[in-house]
């Protein structure tokens, strides 16, 4: 089910953001995001820390029951609560994603009966099932198969009575589908609207002189060369690798600033085989890496790039907050031709597209935007035209206009 916001006056609702206590995540910062400005219309809004270490080390489903009650207290002083979902907020150890599915349909199940529950996804919900190897021996393949059985008619018992009538968030056309597609959300009341444009400050011009000669010392940076901009964790869905092959088959003017560094939840050590690889390629006087930044510190970072890239691998079709990062350097941003960015490209030019995992068509498409001045200048107008049209306070307005719409519905069914 789609749904449009009324543009009618809210009341002021007191709103619950459930999001990862680590801040600097990408989608704790697009909750601050949405905090801050909610705030400023007045709204009585609260970040409320996830329990998701808890949830890592639930052992049992009634440990995990327990975890959720916990929160009942603060909880109750809210009308609303707003999940941000990825699946690793619900993962417990040694479980599968698909157990993270019924995790999260036991919290929204959990407080569905005393609060109107919003969830945006931040990842598609659309769990493509890994396949069971048949090669197993015969009694660990009946196991396997057995427990997917259970676990299937766990998400299919709880599923609809957990999701119908709770809104979900998108922000993709893609992620959009993918939610239709999914059998427990087929009951919710679905909205697609698009990532926030995080507002970015800069830092004094000290600090930013100070930022960027270490930057032009460590790149040994000539009046010939041209550096090239990747943002965001390092991490291999974003390309990160192929970033690093298409620098291996350029000219050695071409530079490589990784704004960004190891995400707080590396569990597979992406980033030390990235820096590996550097290694191995042959590419330390050519790559460097800020580590994690200050928010202050991003656009004296961005101001020395000419070309911004986006290599994404296509199995990526949800939201990107290194992508709107990107944005705020009013650079042009070679992208990968997925789905999630051909929906954001289908608004405004704001990319120039490679095919994924191909490194030498990047490189190739890297020199050949370097030498089009006038399609890098197109590019970046239209990046600074899509930014002020995608401002904090835009969404925040329409997210205070559902709140204020599922409160109404709510009381009119009550009164009924």
């Amino acid at each position: 089910m789609l749904s449009q916001p009324s543009s009618a006056p809210f009341p002021h609702p007191r709103i619950a953001l459930l999001s990862p206590k680590d801040k600097t995540c990408g989608i704790a910062k697009y909750t601050r995001i949405l905090y801050d400005e909610l705030r400023l219309l007045g709204l009585n809004a609260e970040i409320i820390p996830f329990p998701s270490d808890e949830m890592l080390h639930a052992k049992s489903d009634a440990r995990t029951m327990e975890i959720i009650a916990s929160l009942g207290p603060v909880l109750a002083a809210f009308d609303i609560i707003h999940f941000q979902h990825e699946f690793s907020f619900f993962h417990r150890f040694g479980k599968s994603l698909h157990d993270s599915q019924l995790t999260y349909l036991e919290w929204v199940r959990f407080y569905k009966k005393t609060h109107r529950i919003f969830t945006t996804f931040h990842t598609s919900p659309n769990l493509q099932s890994a396949p069971i190897k048949r090669t197993l021996r015969p009694h660990k393949l009946a196991y396997r198969l057995y427990k997917k059985f259970l676990v299937n008619r766990r998400l299919n018992q709880i599923s609809s009575e957990a999701i119908q009538d709770t809104h979900l968030i998108v922000h993709s056309e893609t992620s959009r589908r993918a939610t239709l597609a999914t059998s427990y959300c087929s009951k919710a009341i679905i909205h697609l609207m698009e990532i926030p444009i995080q507002v970015v400050h800069r830092c004094s011009p000290e600090k930013e002189r100070a930022l960027q000669k270490n930057v032009l010392t460590r790149l040994h940076i000539q009046d010939d060369s041209i550096i090239l901009g990747i943002s965001g964790f390092v991490n291999e869905y974003k390309g990160h690798r192929d970033a690093l092959l298409a620098m291996k088959i350029l000219p050695d003017h071409y530079k490589l600033l990784v704004i960004g560094g190891k995400h707080p939840r590396d569990e597979g050590f992406f980033a030390e085989e990235f820096n590996q690889l550097i290694v191995q390629l042959g590419l330390k006087s050519r790559v460097f890496i800020t580590g994690v930044f200050e928010d202050d510190e991003y656009l004296s970072y961005a101001g020395l790039v000419k070309i911004m890239l986006a290599p994404y691998k296509p199995g990526f079709n949800s939201s990107s907050g290194a992508i709107t990062l990107s944005m705020q350097a009013k650079r042009p941003i070679i992208a990968s031709k997925i789905k999630a960015f051909c929906d954001l490209k289908s608004s405004a030019d704001i990319f120039e597209f490679t095919p994924p995992n191909d490194p030498r068509q990047l490189a190739k498409k890297i020199v050949a935007l370097n030498k089009n001045p006038g399609r890098s200048e197109a590019l970046a107008a239209s990046i600074t035209t899509y930014l002020n049209n995608n401002l904090p306070r835009k969404f925040a307005q329409t997210h205070a206009a559902l709140y204020a719409q599922s409160l109404s519905t709510s009381r009119q069914l009550a009164s009924v």
